[in-house]
Order: structure tokens, then C-alpha cells, then sequence
């Protein structure tokens, strides 16, 4: 598929399989990246938060507008990308915007317009399951899940050379059926990999470039590959509450 026409660029072949798989959108490391000692320390915080139930009610606490640029629950400045039977944009919620899964392929990318120094971001969300989510293409030992991201600006989709350092997909993810109430991603190299699954600290010239001319931040769906898609075999609701930059 060409790159226009789908944001990933399929590249090479499997050879390196066992540290990566490639995916035309990014390719996440079959097992999780290594990472260093305050780094898994953070994640380690991360992954205590409860999973069983995303939103106990009550209002979230705001979040404040990033550098740069304001970024908006207005679900009209949400968009859908690469995203078969999904409309332009979700739709307004009580607490922000929310969308239903389609039954088939699939929320891919849904991203907001940035502009300036990206310095990460946080997210708080709940998910109404009453039904099975189903990757577009899994792997052996894959599950749904989603990832916060951000591309910088003048990306050609490609994932060749330099191109390969212009999106960035968070280490931390948000599992689909169990997912946390909250997810909170800092600008730090150890927590964002790029389209063929290198940390931010195996290419801190590109991880930089990234953050200083943001052009999308945003969240993208799949599970074995980060943005191929994620359907719903019965019902699901995703509701975003609150999403800023730190």
C-alpha cells in the first residue's frame, strides 16, 4: 500500500523478527524495549494504577494547555486518520469527546493539530466494553491496545531514513480491556519508540528534532503493530476526559 495512502511505510522484510516486527505504522518490539532504572521505575508507578475499572464518576481534574500551542477537547478539532468506517471526528461527551468501535476495521490514528515544542502528555480516559476488541492484524502473543503519539512536522510517511525518527509512539500502553484510569508520558527518550521500534535514547538527534516542531499529537490504536487498527466484535465506547500537553 502506498505510503499516502496509509501513514506506514512497509519496509524490508522479517529478518530481524525477533527484536521487531515491521509494520507499514510503526514497528513496536515483540517484547518490551530495556529500558533504565528510573525509567522502569516510572513505568513501574504507571502500571499500579487500577486497571479493573477506568472511571470511578466524578469530574477529572483540568489539565492545563501545553507550550505552543492550545490543545481542545473540541471533538471537531479530533480527527480521524487511516480509519475505514469511522466518521471525521468523535463526538462531544459530558466530559470531553467520546466514539463507538466499528465492528469492522477500525479505528487506526486520532490525532489533534499541534504547533511548537512538544514536551509530552497526559490522558485520562474510560473505556465501555460489552464485547470482544479485535486487532486489524495481530501476532502471536498480541493484544488490543492503544498508544499515545506525536509526529512531527513535514513527515512523508515514508519511515525511510530520517523519516524514521518523525513519529514516536509511547513505551507505556493502554490496554483495551484492561485499561488504566489514566496515562501520563513525559518527553523523556526511554518512553517513545519510533516507526521501526527504536527508543527516543538510540536516536536522540531525531527524538529532538521531533519534539521541537510537533506538527500531531495524538492516540493511535492496533496492538501488535501501534496504529494498524483495533474493531469490536459486540459494543465499545472510548471516552476521553482530558488530554494536554505537561
Amino acid at each position: 500500500m502506498a505510503p499516502l495512502a496509509h501513514p506506514l511505510a512497509k519496509a524490508g522484510g522479517r529478518g530481524e523478527a525477533a527484536k521487531a516486527v515491521v509494520a507499514r505504522d510503526g514497528v513496536i518490539p515483540m517484547f518490551p524495549p530495556r529500558i533504565s532504572a528510573r525509567s522502569g521505575a516510572l513505568i513501574a508507578l504507571w502500571l499500579l494504577l487500577p486497571v479493573v475499572a477506568c472511571d470511578q464518576g466524578g469530574s477529572s481534574p483540568a489539565l492545563p494547555p501545553p507550550s505552543g500551542v492550545t490543545l481542545t477537547m473540541n471533538p471537531n478539532n479530533w480527527v480521524f486518520r487511516y480509519s475505514p468506517n469511522m466518521p471525521a471526528h468523535p463526538s462531544a461527551h459530558s466530559k470531553g469527546w467520546q466514539f463507538s468501535f466499528p465492528t469492522k476495521n477500525g479505528v487506526h490514528y486520532l490525532v489533534h493539530p499541534y504547533s511548537g515544542q512538544f514536551n509530552g502528555v497526559a490522558a485520562t480516559f474510560r473505556i465501555e466494553q460489552n464485547g470482544t476488541f479485535v486487532e486489524v492484524e495481530p501476532c502471536v502473543g498480541s493484544k488490543p491496545a492503544a498508544r499515545l503519539y506525536f509526529q512531527r512536522r513535514g513527515d512523508n510517511l515514508g519511515g525511510q531514513g530520517e523519516y524514521e525518527f518523525y513519529r514516536w509512539w509511547s513505551v507505556p500502553t493502554i490496554s483495551l480491556d484492561a485499561p488504566p484510569p489514566s496515562l501520563s508520558v513525559p518527553a523523556d527518550p526511554s518512553f517513545w519508540l519510533s516507526v521501526y521500534g527504536k527508543k527516543g535514547t538510540e536516536a536522540i538527534a531525531g527524538f529532538q528534532a521531533a519534539l521541537a516542531d510537533t506538527a500531531n499529537v495524538g492516540i493511535t490504536y492496533g496492538g501488535c503493530f501501534a496504529g494498524h487498527g483495533v474493531y469490536v466484535n459486540g459494543a465499545a465506547t472510548f471516552i476521553m476526559k482530558g488530554f494536554s500537553g505537561l
